[in-house]
């Protein structure tokens, strides 16, 4: 984290009369939402207009602000900004922040009660799409009542000198008040603007960022808790801290991607209390031609289909849906066979619902991942200590879960059914799956191969299409406890997309010589 600040004496544009102490403010970049208290704020995520602050010799001089309500006391130590696009470095410019009363029935602030100085980041901390510029400064009192707050900048500068925020489209969008805006031919001029993201909060930064007390992270897309996307908790978590998921709140339309890693005593936690993250979205256009009801695939398909929950299989042997509609010839609509109605239909637009790429201590929880365009749970690159209990992967195009490259990690307690295939490891990736079930799926249940290592145990693999497990390479396998059905079909029942699309029904387990197997299956 890059720190900076400055002192410098400028000319206000709005009336400082009667005020003369102006004090120094610290300026750092946060790689997503920071995890401050939320005294006064408007956060929207689905927020994505980008509005600059500048002041330049050759477009003169924006300044940007916020009016907002008060409704108990408090002192604020913190204003965060969403940064919206990146831009050239601002080579730290002056820059300033004045708070001020609210006039009543106007845009121009009224009586200024702090002024912070100091510098935005200087070369090198380029503000990046998805950052937060954090502002820290002496404490602010702040009684219940109206303000405002307006930044600017203190001297022009190159054309690259700017700021663009996060702002709502239109203005009058934050209920608290509008946003503000000076003009560069008459900057003492505050007009209504566009409403700015932001948090003034009374925690200090500094502090936040080095306090090692694990954090709770509540998610709710509904509203009401710190967080209303996965992305947004998942941006500032850290080691020991949980991800908590509202019980009721989903689906989850998003992918959830934690980037950071846990420590061996203190894991990242996602608690995922039974909702979805999903790579489905509704599948909404539908139309009718020449009396038959049709829609328009968004995605290039293969894709996955559902009506009403269920996922529609194409025959192997016709290569069309076997219930509710029919795939065009050209694969880029569907048409409804009679008494199918067009609500509750879904497809899978994202490519991930869970992922996780070369991290490690993370422990996910009672989560369920489904409509991937890949796998329902991704593990990727280099990474130990990742536990999953009690989570359910289906209805994705390739796996249900599937861990690659040099990944160890932990199933106890899984159920994957509905995919393209169950599980399906490789490489030199070493998976512990305990409790575990496989079913229905469109080709494997289970399938491990390379030189990867897998620890079965209360492992039950029946009803998928072409192997039930598989063991291949020169994987290794322990086995204890294992069951596999025989089913009643010799010929491939439905396709399949990924890395079984070309495979042939096999026996319901199959065993390479080259594997180092111990332990056995039991058939049924």
């Amino acid at each position: 984290m890059a720190v900076f600040t400055f002192l410098l004496s400028s000319i206000l544009f709005i009336s400082t009369s009667g005020f003369s102490q102006t004090n120094v403010f610290v300026c750092s970049l946060n790689s997503g939402i920071p995890e401050l208290k939320r005294d006064v704020a408007y956060v929207n995520n689905q927020d994505k207009s980008g509005f600059q602050c500048y002041w330049t010799d050759e477009k003169g001089r924006r300044d940007l602000g916020q009016q907002f309500t008060v409704s108990s006391v408090f002192s604020a130590r913190s204003l965060a900004l969403q940064i919206n696009s990146g831009g050239s470095s601002l080579e730290g410019c002056p820059f300033r922040i004045i708070f001020a009363h609210r006039k009543t029935g106007s845009t121009q602030p009224g009586k200024v009660i702090a002024i912070q100085d100091g510098f935005v980041p200087g070369k090198g901390q380029r503000p990046r799409s998805g950052t937060w510029l954090i502002l820290e400064f002496p404490a602010v009192q702040f009684e219940s009542g109206a303000y405002c707050f307006l930044l600017q900048y203190k001297e022009a500068g190159p054309a690259g000198q700017a700021i663009t925020l996060n702002t709502a489209g239109a203005a009058n969008a934050y209920s608290g008040g509008e946003g503000l805006q000076s003009y560069s031919a008459d900057p003492s001029k505050i007009v209504a603007g566009r409403a700015i993201n932001f948090i003034l909060s009374s925690d200090s930064w500094a502090e936040v960022e080095n306090s090692n007390i694990p954090r709770i992270l509540e998610v709710d897309r509904r509203g009401g808790t710190p967080y209303a996307s996965l992305e947004a908790a998942a941006n500032v978590i850290r080691a020991g801290d949980t991800l908590r998921i509202a019980p009721g709140s989903g689906p989850y339309r998003e992918q959830l991607y934690i980037r950071a890693s846990g420590r061996p005593d203190a894991p990242i936690t996602v608690e995922g209390n039974g909702e979805l993250v999903t790579g489905f979205d509704p599948l909404a256009g539908f139309r009718e031609e020449n009396g038959v009801m049709v829609c328009d695939l968004p995605v290039e398909f293969p894709c996955v289909v559902t009506y009403r929950g269920e996922r529609l299989r194409q025959s192997a042997a016709t290569r069309q849906f076997t219930k509710y509609a029919r795939l065009s010839g050209d694969s880029k609509r569907i048409e409804l066979l009679p008494g199918t109605d067009t609500n509750n239909w879904e497809v899978s637009v994202r490519y991930f619902a869970v992922r996780i790429q070369d991290a490690s201590n993370h422990i996910y929880r009672n989560l369920k991942a489904s409509g991937a365009q890949n796998d329902g749970f991704n593990l990727h690159g280099t990474g130990s200590n990742i536990i999953f209990k009690n989570i359910e992967g289906f209805q994705n195009l390739d796996e249900g879960f599937s861990s690659h490259d040099n990944i160890a990690s932990e199933i106890r307690g899984g159920l994957f059914y509905d995919n393209d295939n169950g599980i399906v490891n490789i490489n030199s990736s070493v998976t512990l799956m305990e409790n575990v079930s496989v079913y229905n799926n469109l080709g494997w249940g289970f399938r491990q191969y390379h030189q990867c290592t897998g620890i079965l145990k209360q492992f039950n693999s029946y009803s998928n299409g072409i192997c039930q497990i598989e063991i291949s390479g020169e994987s290794i396998a322990q086995i204890t406890n294992c069951t596999a059905s025989v089913p009643p079909w010799t010929e491939r029942q439905w396709t399949s997309y990924m890395e079984s699309r070309n495979h042939s029904v096999m026996p319901a387990v199959k065993i390479d010589p080259e594997a180092e197997v111990a332990g056995y299956v039991t058939t049924e």
